[in-house]
Order: C-alpha cells, then sequence, then structure tokens
C-alpha cells in the first residue's frame, strides 16, 4: 500500500517537536513525515511541485502560492481560539494551542476519510483490568466521550454481572425488561425493540442492568451476538467493550473479538503484581493489540510500574493523571483527565 505524505510547516520548534510524537505515533506505518521549521528550508521545499495528502502549517507561514501544489487536504494552525469553518474549500482552520489529542484526532479522522485503500469498518476495543478499582469503566467510558471529540463515533457495551457505569451519566434509565427477555432468546438479533433501547449522551451506549446479569438469565453469550451483530452494522466507528476484572473463560472470547486491547491499572504494587499474574495468564505479545493504561496516576507517590528495579515494572503506553474533581464532573469530567485524549487518539 502506497503511504501518504505529510507535511508540517511550523517554526515554533518545541510545538513541532509535540505534534511530531503524536503524528509519528498515529502515521508511523502508513504515511511518510516530512518536518519543517526554517523559512529557507520552506521556500526551498516548494520550488518545484509537490503531491502532499496532508498540509499541516501554521497561519503565518501559509501563502496563496501553496495552491499552485498538488495539495489534497490543507490544515492551517492558527492562534485564535474561535472555532472556523473552512477558509476555502481545502484549507480548515485548528486551533492549535487545544488539547493535542482532540487536534490530532481531527487529522486523523480527515487523513482516513481521503484513503482509498482503507476499508471502513468497525473496530472493537475491549478494556481489561486485572484488579477491581483500577478504573475500567472510567477509561472506556472516557475514551467514548472523546471519540466525539475526534470525530469518530462509539458505541459501548458493558457485559459485566453487576452494571453501574450509569453513575457518570445524567440518564439513569436502565435496559427495558422486554428487551432483558428478547436477550435471553437463543437466536437473538439487532432488531428495532433492541435498537430502539439504544441511549445517547454523546456517544450510543446499551443501557445498564437493573439487577444482576445472572438473576436476569442474560449470558456472556447474548452480548456476544449483540455486539457482532452491531459490528456488522458498520453504524460506529467503534464499540467498546468494558469487560473490567471479569476475566472467566467466556470472557476471552470479548478478547479474541478485538482489535485493541486496553488493559488497565495502578502504579500501586498490589495493581503492579495483579497485573504480572495476568501477563502469566494471557498472550500479550501482539504489541499492536495491546495497550497498557496506567490510571488514577498520582506523580506524588511511588510508581512500582516505572521502577527498573522492581520485579513487577511494566511497560505502559500512556498515563491518565488522577483528579478526583473530574471524575465526579460525569463524562465532561472523565474526557478532560490528562492522559484520556491521548489514550483515545491512540485507538485511532
Amino acid at each position: 500500500m502506497e503511504k501518504s505524505v505529510i507535511v508540517v510547516v511550523e517554526p515554533d520548534k518545541d510545538y513541532l517537536s509535540r505534534l511530531e510524537m503524536g503524528l509519528v505515533k498515529m502515521f508511523r506505518k502508513t504515511a511518510d513525515l516530512e518536518l519543517i521549521s526554517e523559512p529557507e528550508f520552506f521556500d526551498e521545499y516548494f520550488v518545484l511541485p509537490k503531491r502532499i495528502d496532508l498540509l499541516i502549517i501554521d497561519e503565518n507561514m501559509y501563502t496563496d502560492r501553496l495552491r499552485m501544489h498538488d495539495i489534497e487536504k490543507t490544515f492551517i494552525l492558527t492562534e485564535a481560539p474561535e472555532p472556523e469553518d473552512s477558509l476555502e474549500q481545502e484549507a480548515v482552520r485548528l486551533y492549535k494551542f487545544c488539547n493535542l489529542g482532540a487536534l490530532l484526532g481531527r487529522i486523523a479522522s480527515v487523513e482516513r476519510t481521503n484513503s482509498v485503500t482503507e476499508e471502513r469498518r468497525t473496530r472493537v476495543v475491549t478494556v481489561i483490568s486485572p484488579s477491581g478499582g483500577a478504573g475500567s469503566t472510567t477509561v472506556a467510558m472516557g475514551i467514548c466521550a472523546s471519540m466525539r471529540e475526534n470525530l469518530k463515533s462509539a458505541f459501548y457495551i458493558n457485559p459485566q454481572m453487576y452494571q453501574d457505569f450509569h453513575y457518570y451519566l445524567q440518564s439513569r434509565d436502565t435496559l427495558p425488561t422486554d428487551v432483558c427477555m428478547k436477550m435471553q432468546e437463543a437466536g437473538m438479533e439487532l432488531d428495532q425493540k433492541i435498537k430502539a433501547s439504544f441511549l445517547k449522551e454523546g456517544f450510543t451506549y446499551f443501557p445498564p442492568l437493573g439487577s444482576s446479569r445472572g438473576s436476569l438469565g442474560i449470558t456472556e453469550g447474548a452480548y456476544l451476538r449483540l455486539i457482532e451483530n452491531i459490528v456488522k452494522s458498520k453504524e460506529y466507528d467503534f464499540v467498546v467493550i468494558d469487560l473490567g476484572n471479569e476475566l472467566s473463560g467466556d470472557s476471552v472470547k470479548f478478547l479474541d473479538m478485538a482489535n485493541r486491547v486496553l488493559t488497565v491499572t495502578r502504579q500501586d504494587a498490589y495493581a503492579a503484581f495483579k497485573l504480572r499474574i495476568l501477563k502469566k495468564s494471557m498472550n500479550f505479545s501482539d504489541a499492536d493489540k495491546y495497550i497498557f493504561i496506567c490510571n488514577h496516576f498520582d506523580r506524588q507517590k511511588e510508581n512500582v510500574l516505572a521502577d527498573p528495579g522492581s520485579e513487577y515494572s511494566a511497560v505502559i503506553h500512556e498515563y491518565i493523571e488522577a483528579d478526583e474533581n473530574a471524575v465526579a464532573g460525569g463524562l465532561e469530567g472523565l474526557k478532560n483527565l490528562d492522559g484520556m485524549q491521548r489514550a483515545a487518539y491512540m485507538l485511532i
């Protein structure tokens, strides 16, 4: 597959460095990246006609003569915080000092939309945790909320035995009784009655059960069939399965169907010990599939995961800062946790 060409023109070298790190994470396999910070090199680079898929350029460097080149899409980085629509058909303004994860997500969504080689599909993300209290639900729901900022649609579903995720939602509605009964059917299909039960608060979600899954006679298999049908419908960019620490033999099927698996842990010794046990029980050799998140991270406390002298040290791909006030703020607070947006665009 031919790689896209992405050119970044930004005179602020510190900002360019941070932007580069995010772009490399997202496009290391699909695009060639060219970075320009010096005006002299900028002039030299564009002397001859260029074919560019994405041009990301500081507003002070943008000139009309760039229209002479074959540029598929242009993002103009502006210091004006007010949202604006396109300057022209091929150029879009982006506020450069907004959340970097949201900015990169916007760029990623356009890059993939322009790619004719990538088939449109729904990707499945399963969120697990080796220990209770690590925050798999806050991470799963925060990522779903962040997807909207990244112009992606997400469907959240929680197949756990006891479901209380609606604590973070405005609605306290639970799954209607008639839909619970349909979930008990062996050949259950994604019909209009089930789809009508879906709720939405920024992202779409399957309502929580009013009592334990076991008492309602609903199996994990029913959730598997439901997820398979949602994926087949291709109505969402992502289906996020919040599996928590309920890792039984049947739960492996949720991991098998996932394109990415987020493993959520904490920085203390007990959580690190549980993570080590989990790693001995599962095959995490697929580095592209498995992502490790340290949630509720406190810089003032010991981080056993990062201690090279600890037997529990582990490679962590992203840290989400501890902020009780943000967590108490519902979905808006969750998506604004430091590290949440970065965790989200790792999936895009």
